[in-house]
């Protein structure tokens, strides 16, 4: 009986002690309670402006689908008025990969900032929820100026203190054809800008006037993108002489904080709709944003990732390290470019004790930003009173690299955001500014500085991507000016420079002197025909192959040298064919053919060098008439181990010159050259 009791109490307290487990862990399974690793992702920042009726989510890809609606009650815990899909696409030409994500506004059914901080907070723990944040509103990256009428002091365009705009003039100037989003305050009527003006949206006020810009700030910002140029000596020259530029007033009067802001919903609808218009007549190719906050939030961040062109964003002034961000490594977008500021001394812009520009290594690029308040420091810019007026901050730089890319796309239609990203970032200059250390005292960091003009040169070439990453060049889209030397570059797009393609430069009678990159390694068949006033050929060491008649015709050059370490197995047929100036020629080690009348009629050949060890060693190497005609020729240096069987071969010199009259220095066993 005791027994009994005994067990009957044991039994009773097992069961206590499994209710009571199970009731922790129904709260600790509580929607409110489940927090995924991702939870990490976000922290609120509520010391910045945001929106109190509303919030943005963005969804996994899992449960992601365009055009997919989803209901309210899939949120828990939220009171929703309305849902807004902001990747909504009408525009079928526009193709998603599997790790699309879904961006939704949902409007609040009780709006208050207390009210979008405890939804922010649940919906990040909620499953099938990537990230959830408020719809922030956004500073301007401009600061107050002096507005004075400036008279052709751009020294932001010249070629030390500003971005070298002059040369990438003698290029192109623009085209309509180009048609560039200003996301900004609007876009006032001005003589100096009108003709580069289209219509456009105003996606605060939700309507077609975009010319009412009280602010003045997008006026400023499209008056150094696109200022008309070379009209009566009017005003100031924009980097674009034509250009098309889209108005897309974001901007509104916050009456608490008494001054003006971007509005987070009008950014977010503003981006979605130059996306949906890609593809179409209305196509939106830059969008120009020279907004605060970079790097704070991730919905405008992936509504960026979906906008198939380049987006340019001012990198702040507050003057603070983006490298501190959190998440700030997920801005290294392929189609996003952040531009800090600098001054003419070629420093990071400081305007104030309170505001220079921001820094770090994730902002991509500087451009001039001006410095302090006084007028010839900063930026000359239209204003909205259709006069003119000096503009500073990253506001102002940011224009600067918009205005670059506009005119790449005017040279270059094809190029992609992530391409035109790949060009100005790449051709950047190298200078070392000051910046603030984590110590509290100064340290030295090395930025990129835009430069106009070496983007225009890159954009110059014709390319096919071959391999993983590497490229070919096939040609020229325009004349570019090269100053007499061609420089060819190592790379483009990111890809590694190994092959010239057939006929690429033939006929450019303009270049002397051609610079190839160390990377190359095949030029193709009538790569350079006819370059008449080329002087001199340097051929690096990672050559293999020189193609057909490459160099046919080139009557100019006078001087042909091989790298040491030469990899070059093949002269083809007529490579040099027709190179009458060429006086002395020194055949690589390495070259196992010299393909039929390589040089023949190569007149003013005097002397003929075959390296030591010369594979050539067998009479199929060298083809009929591969020296013929050379009649200057009159000195033959072999030092091959053995040349074998060139007598059945006897074109190989037909008509060179009297045998007799050439001396034949043989480092070799005996070779017969001649019948």
């Amino acid at each position: 009986m005791r027994l009994l009791k005994k067990q009957k109490f044991y039994i009773i307290g097992l069961f206590v002690c499994l209710l009571s487990i199970m009731l922790l862990l129904t709260f600790i399974l509580t929607p409110e309670n489940i927090v995924r690793a991702e939870d990490e992702i976000y922290t609120i920042n509520e010391d910045l402006s945001f929106a109190e009726d509303s919030v943005i989510v963005i969804l996994d890809s899992e449960i992601s689908e365009v055009n997919k609606v989803h209901s309210a009650s899939f949120f828990k815990g939220i009171s929703i008025k309305s849902i807004t899909d902001l990747t909504k696409r009408t525009n079928p030409n526009l193709v998603y990969d599997s790790n699309f994500k879904q961006i939704l506004r949902l409007e609040l059914q009780n709006p208050s900032k207390e009210n979008v901080i405890q939804s922010v907070k649940r919906l990040n723990r909620q499953e099938g929820i990537f990230v959830a944040e408020p719809s922030y509103n956004f500073e301007f990256s401009a600061l107050p100026n002096d507005e004075r009428f400036i008279n052709g002091d751009q020294w932001n365009l010249m070629e030390d203190e500003g971005i070298n705009i002059p040369k990438a003039w003698d290029i192109t100037t623009g085209s309509k054809e180009v048609r560039v989003g200003i996301m900004d305050s609007g876009i006032a009527s001005h003589p100096d800008l009108d003709a580069n003006v289209t219509n456009g949206y105003d996606f605060y006020n939700e309507n077609t006037i975009t010319t009412d810009d009280e602010l003045g700030h997008g006026t400023k910002v499209a008056g150094i993108i696109g200022a008309q140029t070379n009209n009566e000596g009017k005003g100031v020259a924009g980097i674009n002489w034509n250009v098309t530029m889209v108005p897309m007033p974001v901007s509104f009067w916050d009456e608490e904080k008494d001054k003006y802001l971007f509005k987070g919903y009008a950014i977010e609808n503003a981006i979605a709709w130059a996306t949906d218009k890609w593809g179409t007549d209305e196509q939106i190719d830059i969008i120009n944003y020279s907004g605060g906050t970079f790097g704070n939030s991730q919905y405008i961040l992936y509504l960026i990732n979906y906008y198939p062109g380049l987006f340019v964003w001012s990198a702040g002034n507050e003057g603070i390290n983006v490298d501190d961000f959190p998440n700030i490594d997920l801005y290294n977008s392929e189609n996003l470019i952040s531009v800090g500021a600098i001054d003419k001394e070629q420093q990071r812009s400081i305007w104030s004790r309170t505001q220079s520009s921001c820094f770090g290594s994730y902002v991509n690029i500087y451009a001039p930003g001006g410095k302090g308040f006084i007028y010839k420091d900063n930026i000359p810019t239209t204003d909205n009173e259709q006069g003119y007026v000096s503009f500073n901050g990253t506001s102002a730089a940011a224009p600067h690299v918009t205005g670059v890319a506009a005119l790449l796309l005017s040279a270059n239609p094809t190029l992609t955001g992530a391409e035109l990203k790949d060009i100005i970032l790449g051709c950047a200059d190298s200078i070392t500014i000051t910046v603030p250390s984590a110590s509290g005292g100064t340290t030295t960091q090395t930025v990129k500085k835009l430069n106009a003009f070496d983007p225009l040169y890159i954009a110059g070439y014709k390319t096919t991507n071959i391999g993983l990453n590497e490229i070919r060049i096939d040609g020229i889209n325009y004349v570019f000016g090269y100053d007499d030397v061609l420089t060819v570059p190592t790379t483009i797009y990111g890809r590694t420079v190994t092959e010239i393609g057939d006929s690429a430069f033939s006929n450019q009678d303009l270049c002397e002197e051609i610079v190839f990159p160390e990377s190359l390694e095949i030029i193709g068949d009538k790569a350079f025909e006819n370059c008449t006033s080329l002087t001199e050929l340097h051929i690096p060491a990672a050559v293999t192959d020189i193609g057909a008649e490459a160099f046919k015709g080139c009557n100019g050059v006078t001087e042909l040298t091989f790298e040491d370490d030469s990899d070059l197995y093949s002269i083809g047929s007529y490579a040099f064919y027709g190179c009458t100036s060429l006086e002395e020629v020194t055949i690589p080690s390495s070259v196992v053919f010299i393909r039929k009348s390589a040089f023949e009629f190569c007149t003013g050949m005097e002397t003929l060098t075959f390296e030591e060890g010369s594979s050539l060693r067998y009479a199929f190497g060298l083809e009929d008439n591969a020296f013929a005609y050379c009649q200057s020729l009159s000195e033959i240096n072999y030092n091959v181990r053995a040349l074998v069987g060139v007598s059945s071969n006897a074109s190989v010199f037909a008509m060179a010159r009297d045998s007799a009259d050439i001396q034949l220095n043989i480092g070799a066993e005996v070779v017969w050259i001649f019948n």
